[in-house]
């Protein structure tokens, strides 16, 4: 049976922070509709005879900065700067040169305002409510109670020129202070079908 590929929400279980409420993040991701769907060629081909494995896509890695970098890369990317003309802090210019990465962008773009837009459906009385709305409101309270909202809107994909070592800019990249974890962006491959993690 041929391989179908279908996109789903970014898989990013932290690597140097502490664990993440991820039935929160899996509720806010799936009220956001932060997710689009499409086809992708895969860098490797699965064995149909083979057993799960992991791969991950060529050339992307996804990174959690902490909070003022976050800002700071936010507000040069509203400005429309190229990604070589960015500048956060000496060390990750430094990994930005050194990686070649060619472009950065939110995984989860406009994550606070439309937090902001959900918070202003609760307060709405449920009658005046589309279906949609409805099942927004419904996905949110799926989330703990008391829990904090995870910073998603600090998550970024980087894309590296063709030829760049992915695992090596993992590697770079969780060691700096100025990120709270960064992984490949996995592929996950079975027998009868292959799941990416990926945002576009």
């Amino acid at each position: 049976m041929p391989a179908r590929v279908t996109f789903l929400g970014s898989r990013v279980p932290p690597l140097k922070a502490a664990p993440t409420p991820w039935a929160v993040v899996a509720a806010f991701a799936g009220v956001l509709s932060a997710l689009s769907s499409s086809a992708t060629a895969l860098d490797r081909t699965a064995d149909p005879g083979q057993a799960d494995v992991l791969l991950y896509a060529p050339n992307e890695l996804l990174v959690k900065f902490k909070a003022d970098v976050s800002a700071a890369l936010q507000r040069q990317l509203v400005e429309g700067r190229p990604t070589r003309a960015i500048k956060l802090t000496d060390s990750l210019d430094r990994l930005s040169a050194n990686h070649c990465v060619r472009r950065i962008a939110p995984v989860f773009k406009d994550f606070q305002q439309n937090c902001q837009r959900l918070r202003a459906l609760q307060s709405r009385d449920w009658t005046a409510l589309t279906e949609t709305e409805r099942r927004l409101v419904r996905r949110r309270k799926r989330a703990p109670a008391n829990v904090p909202v995870p910073a998603l809107d600090r998550i970024y994909k980087l894309e590296l020129e063709s030829g760049v070592s992915v695992e090596a800019a993992v590697a770079d990249y969780s060691r700096n202070p100025n990120v709270e974890y960064a992984e490949t962006n996995y592929i996950s491959l079975s027998r009868f079908h292959a799941q990416r993690s990926v945002l576009r």
